[in-house]
């Protein structure tokens, strides 16, 4: 047995899949860009409208618009998969429109709490530990029988996932061709709707580390975005709110009535002096305190530094 070569297989295998699935979403998609698609996964996610947007409009035209919710979400995909549009003269669907929208929109709404699970593991820091001890870990591999990065190599958790993203992305994403005007066209064939999206997701965030994906979960709502680089939430008013609880509100009125009374005893006013400051500076309450904080503030140089300032006013370090 060859293990370069067995290697070489693997990792040619896998570009080979990457590459077909690849070719699914880029006959899926056409010209819809890939911005649109990350808004209709957005909004699936965060359970949202889909809201107005050029970039759909400019590709299939307005017709979404006339509804609303998961109907909308439904209408857009069936208009990929299937190529709905609206009457021109009477702008209403028909029956047997509205009845696959009512379908498409029972499954869209069935499968969003997997699907919701599914991406937050998917953009969540990942650190799985193996389900089997190490001796049969080296058992299963010495028979063949071990798959590294799936169970028992991994926990059974983290396997469901990998495994809902491999069904849905993979197995169920397939290519229809017919001729049409005179063209052969690729079309989209999905078991799910949800294959659509877990199919780009794979292409989008494979061998990639959660920094370079093209969605987070933002650390404070919990919400989905298309983030620009290195953005960890999807507002500034989340970044504020999840940086400023209580707590840290507290800490920092706390140390601002330190550097209130450092003030005034520097400039020996109201009496106090610079023993006093240190007096009060090496005490253990204000000590163990001010260790607290920075503990829970490491990464808020400028509270840092305020307190580097503080101890260095009576020659602490």
């Amino acid at each position: 047995m060859s293990t370069s070569m067995n290697l070489r297989k693997i990792l040619r295998e896998a570009v080979d899949k990457q590459a077909a699935v690849g070719g699914v979403i880029s006959a899926a998609l056409g010209d819809f860009r890939k911005e649109a698609l990350l808004q209709l996964i957005v909004a699936y996610y965060n359970e949202s409208d889909v809201g107005a947007s050029a970039v759909v409009a400019g590709r299939f035209g307005t017709d979404y618009l006339f509804f609303n919710g998961v109907e909308r979400l439904a209408w857009l995909l069936l208009t990929v998969t299937e190529g709905f549009r609206l009457d021109p003269e009477t702008r209403e669907p028909t029956d047997k429109q509205s009845t696959m929208v009512r379908k498409a929109t029972r499954e869209l709404l069935e499968g969003r709490r997997k699907f919701q699970g599914a991406v937050s593991w998917l953009c969540s820091n990942k650190d799985p530990k193996p389900a089997s001890s190490p001796r049969k870990l080296s058992k299963l591999l010495k028979e063949g029988k071990l798959e590294w990065g799936r169970y028992p190599n991994i926990d059974r958790t983290t396997e469901d996932f990998i495994r809902y993203f491999e069904i849905h992305g993979l197995k169920h994403l397939r290519i229809h061709a017919s001729l049409q005007g005179g063209r052969l066209v690729l079309v989209p064939r999905c078991i799910h709707f949800v294959d659509l999206f877990c199919g780009f997701l794979l292409i989008e965030c494979s061998g990639k580390k959660l920094s370079e994906m093209p969605i987070k979960v933002c650390l404070h709502c919990r919400q989905l975005f298309a983030p620009p680089k290195r953005a960890e939430f999807c507002t500034r008013t989340c970044q504020w709110k999840h940086y400023w609880t209580p707590e840290r509100r507290r800490d920092d009125i706390y140390v601002r009535r330190l550097e209130q009374r450092a003030k005034e005893c520097l400039g020996r006013r109201y009496g106090f002096s610079m023993k006093d400051l240190q007096s009060m500076l090496v005490s253990r309450k204000v000590s163990e305190r001010l260790k607290r904080v920075e503990t829970d503030w490491k990464d808020w140089p400028r509270m840092i530094d305020r307190i580097s300032t503080l101890r260095a006013s009576v020659g602490q370090k």
